[in-house]
Formats: C-alpha cells, structure tokens, sequence
C-alpha cells in the first residue's frame, strides 16, 4: 500500500510538472509571436511604402529595434530556463557588494525603462553587509523584475528599486 501511495504522489507530481512546462511553453510562444509579428509588420511597411517621412520612418526603425530587444530577453529567459532545468546552469557565488551590481543593472537598464514612460527610483544603502552571490544571476533577476514592473503595472508609471539591510539580511525590492 505504501508503495503505491508512493508510486501516485510521483505520478502527481510529474503530472503537475509536465502541465506547467506545457503552460510555460505555450506563454512563451504567445509572447514571441508578438514581437515578431510587430517586426514583420513595420519592416514590410518600410520595404512597401514609399514617401514616409523620415520622422515617421525613425518611428519604425525604434518600434523594430525595441521589439528586437524585447525577443532578445525572451530567448534569453528561454535558454537560462532550459539550464536550470538541465542542470546546466552554474552559479558562481562571490562575496561582494551587491549594491554595485545593482546599479550597475539599473543604469544599463534605465534607458529601456525611460523609453516605455517610466520613471525609475533607485534608494540603495551604502553600508551593506558583504554577500555571497552571482553577480550575473542578481542582475539577471533585477531585469525581469524590473521587465515585469514595466508590463504589469497597469496606469502606474513608478518603478522604485530598493536595497537595504535588515537583521543582517540583505533586501532587494522592486514596487
């Protein structure tokens, strides 16, 4: 009887994994199809059309540009997840400042973030405790939150980062 108690909850938990990787591939083709379609459309507009001002076709080139760089974040979501999954993925943990890998990430990422109507606060405490971390997965973390920030936030046009130290801990939020 135990066996078979067990033999179900293994059967139940792959049946739960295998539904969110089905999830997960059907909102990742839904979201590549956006970019590329919006690609499509404007790249066929400008080889099609004749006359277009130059603003106007400056408007294009930066719609193009801006969708380029939005599947470029979805294939690079993509390929970190097929990764971890594989146990590929490799964290190289250091102990640093997190703080300079912080704002280093929000500066690179505050022009994106501006383009979309978006104002980006930063409040980063100065004395923070050493940490050990992946500088490269922490910054890749903070961009898909701040992605997130940005998609999902309904009329509120506020990104606010913080990062601070409570109880020894270090904290990262973004609102």
């Amino acid at each position: 009887i135990m066996g078979i108690l067990l033999l179900t909850r293994d059967v139940s938990r792959e049946s739960q994994l295998n539904q969110l990787r089905a999830d997960f591939v059907a909102t990742v083709s839904h979201e590549l199809k956006t970019p590329l379609t919006l690609i499509r459309l404007y790249g066929e507009t400008l080889l099609e059309g004749e006359g277009f001002p130059e603003e106007e076709r400056r408007g294009f080139y930066q719609i193009i540009t801006r969708e380029a760089e939005r599947l470029t974040h979805l294939i690079d979501k993509v390929l970190t997840f097929s990764r971890i999954e594989s146990g590929q993925k490799q964290y190289h943990l250091q102990e640093g400042d997190l703080g300079l890998v912080v704002a280093r990430t929000l500066e690179a990422y505050r022009q994106y973030v501006k383009q979309r109507g978006f104002s980006l606060t930063a409040d980063l405490a100065a004395d923070l405790p050493l940490v050990r971390f992946d500088a490269d997965a922490v910054s890749q973390t903070l961009l898909n939150l701040l992605d997130n920030a940005v998609k999902y936030s309904g009329d509120a046009t506020d990104v606010n980062v913080r990062l601070g130290a409570r109880d020894g801990k270090v904290m990262l939020e973004v609102e």
